[in-house]
């Protein structure tokens, strides 16, 4: 199997898989992918005019295996009442009102704190 990565555009940040296409990659039925997104495990996002969700690139490591804190994240996201479409606005956004990083930069480089920092403060 190539890795999850491989399914963005290139920098593995703007691409992703529907429900279908991540569970073929993962060699599981849709509704083993489901129910992670459902127990947010996963996050899924609907994309306007779509039926299946679409799970973003930003959330695997390079080996398949979903990043360790996709989970928190969905979990403070939702305690602070956050939707998983606007969580997922939240990574791609902007880290600071100075920076030119993005909260996704956080994510990538293992900065869990500022991460959940960001989230709380949407």
């Amino acid at each position: 199997m190539s890795s999850l990565k491989d399914m963005s555009n290139g920098n593995g940040h703007g691409g992703g898989l529907t429900t279908p296409w991540l569970a073929t990659r993962l060699g599981v039925q849709p509704a083993v992918v489901e129910g992670r997104r459902r127990a947010g495990e996963l996050l899924g996002l609907r994309r306007e005019g779509e039926r299946d969700y679409w799970y973003p690139a930003w959330q695997w490591e390079t080996d398949g295996a979903a990043r360790p804190i996709v989970p928190r994240m969905i979990q403070v996201a939702r305690e602070q009442g956050i939707s998983d479409e606007r969580l997922g606005q939240v990574v791609l956004r902007k880290s600071g009102l100075t920076s030119g990083r993005r909260v996704l930069d956080d994510l990538l480089e293992g900065r869990d704190d500022a991460v959940l920092a960001a989230i709380r403060a949407s």
